[in-house]
């Protein structure tokens, strides 16, 4: 009967009016049809069902009048994703009822990536997973209309971006990540996301998986970056959460990831980095989770980054920590992992760059037995044996 209702909505502008005006009574009783049937956390349905409903209804013929037309309604055992996307769509300004479609587009994401991951683990395939396959992009399209509406209900935002960033991460698993970039750039999610960064920095949920569509966007698209460079409160915005967030690797993760993507774009947007304590952030991460192969790899990436071709940040990390002494640590804790090598031999260069005492005090430091370990270590990767090569003729040099 839910279906039907938002169906009908969907369908027919003066239904929907009709709907819209009914108060509300009417969409409560709806939402209590989404809370009690769809919000639960287990998955009961095993895709074995295949009841056919047969409904007869009068439908208005259209002709203005009060004569109606009779005509059957068939269709197959109703999905979740269908009577939630409908519903999204038949009411779109009520809050709630887009809170509880957005969790649970989540939680069927969730499942829809876990089958993917695990495809021989001899589960059922769960219909309620497939049908929300199948309309992945309107599922898409809806969660990023919500954000659009309700850019002023906390709960909105957050139940959207963490439903944003599951279909996100669903469509990259089936389709590829440029169908996934595309698909969400094309949403105009790019400043939703931002401003939602910069309302809720103390909400760690949220901060960590709209920073993660953020950095898998910006680290594929140079256009996101610059899109996202514009925004003059983008970079404050970052540096505040990986601030009240020092504890969640996560978002210092995809925080570093994008302050990378920025420092590449050029000085002076390395400017606004160092102007926003940017630097101090970076520094603090790295020194955070040493232990921590992703962290350290996008940190080195971010100290290159922020340091190329910019002495006056080359300054700010020396005068910070002995920054040559963290790199290295990174680099023989992790000597198998490319990234670490490649971005420390990277940003090693660049701290070093036309500067005798710096390049002795590397030296001394033992920089060379690093860039040797480091060409051994990965002697099929391009990236480490340019950049080691290029470290260790440096060195030579004096």
């Amino acid at each position: 009967a839910c279906f039907l209702l938002c169906y009908l909505a969907n369908s027919n502008q003066k239904v929907k009016d009709t709907l819209l005006a009914g108060g509300a009574s009417l969409w409560k009783s709806l939402l209590e049809v989404l809370k009690d049937h769809l919000a639960s956390e287990v998955d009961g349905n095993d895709g074995s069902e295949d009841e056919e409903i047969l409904l007869e209804l009068n439908l208005p013929d259209g002709s203005g009048g009060s004569d109606s037309l009779s005509a059957p309604l068939r269709a197959m055992q109703l999905r979740e994703a269908e009577l939630l996307l409908e519903a999204m769509q038949a009411l779109p300004f009520e809050a709630r009822v887009q809170v509880t479609a957005c969790t649970t587009l989540r939680r069927l994401a969730l499942l829809a990536m876990s089958a993917v991951a695990t495809p021989d683990t001899g589960r059922p395939s769960s219909a309620q997973c497939l049908a929300l396959v199948q309309r992945l992009p309107r599922g898409m399209a809806n969660t990023a209309q919500a954000m659009k509406q309700h850019e002023r209900s906390d709960e909105v935002q957050r139940a959207a971006v963490l439903a944003l960033q599951a279909l996100t991460r669903l469509c990259s698993s089936l389709e590829g990540e440029d169908v996934a970039i595309q698909r969400v750039v094309d949403l105009e999610t790019v400043p939703i996301l931002a401003r939602a960064l910069r309302n809720y920095p103390e909400d760690p949920q949220m901060q960590e998986r709209g920073l993660d569509v953020l950095r898998l966007l910006s680290t594929r698209r140079d256009a996101v970056t610059q899109q996202l460079c514009r925004d003059e409160t983008f970079v404050p915005a970052v540096v505040e959460a990986m601030n009240l967030n020092i504890s969640k690797p996560k978002i210092q993760e995809y925080g570093l990831s994008l302050l990378a993507e920025v420092g590449w774009q050029g000085v002076e947007q390395q400017r606004v980095v160092l102007s926003q304590l940017g630097v101090e952030t970076v520094v603090r991460a790295l020194k955070a989770f040493p232990n921590s192969g992703d962290v350290q790899t996008v940190g080195l990436a971010a100290v290159q980054a922020i340091t190329s071709d910019n002495e006056e940040c080359r300054v700010k990390f020396f005068s910070l920590c002995e920054i040559l002494e963290i790199v290295l640590q990174a680099m023989g804790n992790f000597p198998l992992l490319e990234g670490v090598q490649a971005f420390g031999c990277a940003a090693l260069i660049s701290l070093a760059h036309s500067r005798s005492e710096r390049v002795g005090a590397l030296a001394d430091l033992n920089g060379a037995s690093m860039a040797e370990s480091a060409m051994v270590g990965h002697p099929k990767s391009q990236r480490v044996l340019e950049f080691a090569e290029h470290l260790m003729e440096i060195l030579r040099k004096g």
